[in-house]
């Protein structure tokens, strides 16, 4: 799984930086870049964690390597998906936004 393990840290990280953001800390305009920034990440995070919950739960058959490689496989796909949808989401021109966009990318490779 190269350049795309994510670890509990990683995610813990992308939800803080999420949730500064989200608080957003310059005028409503920006708090509302920010806000609808954040919502975009937060939505693709949903989105991944479901489907890894899926992934994890269907099994058929009896549990093997072939079948936890497969398994392994899925994941990786769902998080390459990940990675690519926080990165095509547009940051705000905040200096908030630009922050969280640095820090997710960083968390992203």
């Amino acid at each position: 799984m190269t350049g795309t393990r994510v670890t509990a840290g990683s995610l813990i990280g992308l939800l803080a930086v999420v949730a500064l953001l989200a608080a957003g800390c310059g005028g409503s305009s920006d708090k509302k870049a920010n806000e609808a920034y954040a919502n975009s990440v937060c939505t693709a995070v949903a989105a991944w964690e479901q489907q890894v919950k899926t992934i994890s739960t269907t099994f058929s058959g009896p549990i093997s390597k072939a079948t936890l490689d497969t398994k392994i496989t899925q994941v990786e796909t769902a998080t390459k998906k990940l990675v690519t949808q926080i990165k095509t989401v547009p940051a705000p021109n905040t200096s908030d936004g630009k922050a969280a966009k640095q820090q997710l990318d960083q968390l992203s490779t």
